[in-house]
């Protein structure tokens, strides 16, 4: 299990290490956060592996997308 979880916790930070930066003075660029395709791909990444914590991050990416 802990392999498993260590294998996975590698995948996530080699898929987020890819983000954009995100501005840390002023209003980030939200649109181009949420609309970044890598940003959906990370979502599924987490909602297979770990079902109810994707529900909830992909309700928020719908919500900040409408």
């Amino acid at each position: 299990e802990d392999r498993r979880r260590g294998r996975l916790l590698a995948e996530l930070h080699a898929t987020t290490s890819t983000f954009p930066a995100v501005r840390r003075v002023g209003l980030p660029p939200v649109r181009e956060v949420v609309f970044d395709s890598r940003l959906g791909d990370a979502v599924r990444f987490v909602d297979r592996n770990f079902p109810r914590q994707g529900r909830i991050l992909q309700w928020h990416l719908e919500i900040a997308k409408a």
